[in-house]
């Protein structure tokens, strides 16, 4: 994409320190913690460097991290590309990725979701807002395979949410000003 990024991170920091020592902010849960691993996903034209991080997806209590980034998007469209590969999931909607207008309102948006379509294979989903329907992919995708995903969330009007849109694409021409359409797209509030 052609827009100059706000927050970059690579995860370039010692194999086994979890996230909260390196700046991000714990907001919730208390089972599963988020530490980093060694080795970053690479996927052919996108940029990698770094490590990864591991998040333990499943039943129960998991960290929930954050990091703020500023200035603040009320206009227009904010997007987040990042490398995923998943090696297992339950088939619970278990989101592993989300934006918020303000952390502490919990007002979670452009959620991530990952789960097993229940015939073994891996199925990406994503919903507006915390009480948003999922929307889920119909293509079935591979565990242990690196997928670039790219999350679209568009303010239309006001920063209510109401009438935003968000998408996702999922390996998309990195080498295009915007990906193409959406494998997936989310209005309802």
């Amino acid at each position: 994409l052609s827009a100059q990024p706000i927050f970059v991170e690579q995860f370039d920091y010692p194999a086994g320190d979890s996230l909260v020592s390196h700046g991000w902010i714990h907001h919730s849960g208390s089972g599963s913690f988020i530490f980093i691993v060694s080795g970053s996903l690479t996927y052919t034209g996108y940029p990698s460097a770094g490590n990864s991080i591991d998040i333990a997806m499943g039943g129960g209590s998991r960290e929930d991290v954050h990091a703020d980034f500023a200035p603040p998007i009320n206009t227009g469209a904010a997007y987040v590309s990042f490398l995923v590969r998943v090696d297992s999931a339950s088939t619970d909607d278990t989101y592993f990725l989300h934006l918020d207008d303000t952390f502490g309102s919990y007002n979670y948006r452009a959620r991530v979701f990952a789960r097993d379509d229940g015939a073994g294979n891996v199925q990406f989903g994503i919903s507006k807002s915390s009480t948003s329907t999922i929307a889920w992919t119909t293509t079935p995708l591979n565990y242990g395979q690196t997928y670039l995903l790219v999350l679209k969330y568009e303010i239309i009007g006001d920063v209510t949410g109401t009438d935003d849109v968000v998408k996702l694409y999922i390996n998309p021409d990195v080498t295009l000003p915007e990906p193409g359409s959406p494998d997936l797209e989310n209005i309802d509030t």
